[in-house]
């Protein structure tokens, strides 16, 4: 917003507003994560609004690469991880059948498998928990990371196209550096054919619909450069997601 003195600011230092906020108290904190910022309701708001302390905060190359890292992450790992860590109770095979076997157990054998199943089996609540946890891990902050960079603020599209930051330590990249925009197309490079899911191909789509209205030169430069991964690299990956509506939209552009 502009005050008085024709300054862009916060919403908070205007008199026409007063109401305690949360981001506000994030903030002047002045020690968050990624996470803490993505978690408030009110930063899209602030963003579009070029809150100066938010632009300086995702402008950092690290805090680029988690946003873009939550964009491409695999989806439903942590689905796949609630289902592991919750089998179907014992006597209840994955078909939903009971085992015969089983039904010939001992009266103090069924004591002792209801003991087990109680310090294994997580309770309802913490269930609930897990998925709240999961929701928030792999839909609310690749969708909001994808809208913070979409928010087209001149500050956090030059860091995108221009940034690098160490490879990460789960990765064979080596020690050198790596392009954000490596990191953005790794998505299609590391992904197996047949596996790209339409909520990471349309958020790709998005970002790079962004960077070619407001940073066209870059993003051409990178694809007829092909960064670190290479041009055929790049082009054989696109070609391998034609199946994804979504990519096949980025390739036509």
């Amino acid at each position: 917003m502009m005050n008085a003195a024709g300054q862009t600011g916060d919403i908070w230092n205007t008199c026409a507003f007063s109401f305690e906020s949360p981001l506000k108290d994030l903030l002047d904190r002045g020690d968050f994560t990624v996470e803490e910022v993505l978690n408030e309701d009110e930063l899209l708001q602030e963003i579009r609004g070029m809150h100066p302390q938010l632009l300086d905060f995702f402008s950092g190359e690290d805090v680029m690469a988690s946003l873009v890292r939550y964009m491409t992450q695999e989806p439903l790992l942590a689905e796949q991880k609630l289902v592991t860590n919750n089998p179907p109770p014992m006597g209840m095979p994955n078909n939903g059948e009971t085992d015969p076997d089983l039904e010939e157990t001992s009266e103090q054998d069924q004591n002792d498998a209801t003991s087990d199943e109680n310090n294994t089996i997580a309770p309802a609540e913490e269930m609930e928990t897990d998925r709240q946890v999961a929701e928030v891990q792999y839909i609310r902050f690749p969708f909001l990371a994808c809208e913070v960079i979409c928010c087209e603020v001149n500050v956090l599209l030059d860091t995108l196209v221009e940034g690098r930051v160490p490879p990460s330590e789960d990765t064979d990249e080596g020690n050198e550096p790596i392009l954000l925009l490596d990191l953005l197309f790794s998505l299609l490079t590391n992904t197996k054919i047949g596996d790209m899911d339409d909520r990471r191909a349309g958020y790709f789509d998005k970002v790079i619909s962004v960077l070619m209205q407001r940073r066209p030169m870059a993003v051409t430069n990178y694809l007829n450069q092909g960064g670190s991964l290479g041009v055929s690299t790049i082009m054989n990956a696109f070609f391998n997601h034609m199946y994804s509506h979504s990519i096949m939209q980025v390739l036509q552009r």
